[in-house]
């Protein structure tokens, strides 16, 4: 079961809905065999949210190690979307 607080982290930290982190997690099962919770995590870590404030220890060793160690992910699963960021930009530039 996939903490609900670490989802809602990931979701805050990149601004998109439930639908579009399924879609994102969806698209890194189709790349490696992950199920649904482990591909969040992933992309929680991708994002920088440390996963040891949500998870035991031994949890976030064994997501450290479901990956080869010549995966290579797409850094674009853990940054928002752009239009978001062009948003968040103009919100900091603006008095």
């Amino acid at each position: 079961m996939l903490n609900r607080r670490l989802r809602r982290a990931v979701l805050d930290q990149l601004g998109i809905t439930r639908q579009a982190l399924s879609l994102r997690a969806k698209k890194l099962k189709s790349l490696y065999p992950l199920n649904t919770t482990d591909a969040v995590c992933l992309i929680a870590d991708l994002c920088g949210i440390p996963l040891d404030q949500y998870l035991r220890r031994d949890e976030v060793v064994r997501l450290k190690g479901l990956l080869p160690p010549h995966a290579v992910l797409d850094r674009r699963l853990g940054q928002p979307p752009p239009a978001y960021r062009q948003r968040k930009a103009s919100k900091k530039t603006s008095p």
